[in-house]
């Protein structure tokens, strides 16, 4: 996100600037449906594509258009494809990469010998530690 002198507009590049922005405003409306409830198709400045999850609320279109507005300065179109996208919302993917990272921990041998030892347990949750050169799981 930058801010350009000249019109002293606030310019955003790219739909994870925009989610920024909405968290940095605290409207937290506006990240939620842009994470779960939009699939990104296009994204310009001045010109978002999306097409809607079948949860989405169809007025949250004018919502982030209108919030575009405020925090930017400048007119945002905000235009929906009725075509059948198959890409993941921001939330989807993420939830993708969790399953993804607790699938590849359980193949760990010391999370094995863990689980061995305290049948019960279960992984539901990975943090990974970034060291200098190399990470490490938490």
């Amino acid at each position: 996100i930058s801010s350009s002198n000249i019109e002293n507009k606030l310019i955003i590049n790219n739909y994870s600037q925009l989610i920024a922005l909405a968290e940095k405003n605290r409207d937290l409306v506006v990240k939620h449906a842009l994470e779960n409830d939009l699939r990104l198709i296009k994204f310009e400045v001045g010109h978002i594509e999306v097409a809607l999850t079948k949860n989405a609320n169809p007025t949250i279109i004018a919502t982030i258009s209108s919030r575009l507005k405020k925090w930017t300065g400048q007119n945002w179109l905000v235009t929906v494809s009725n075509e059948d996208i198959k890409t993941p919302t921001i939330g989807e993917a993420r939830l993708v990469d969790k399953e993804n990272q607790l699938r590849q921990a359980n193949q760990d041998e010391l999370v094995k010998a863990i689980i061995s030892t305290f049948p019960n347990a279960k992984l539901v949750d990975i943090k990974i530690k970034q060291t200098k050169n190399k990470k490490s799981i938490n």
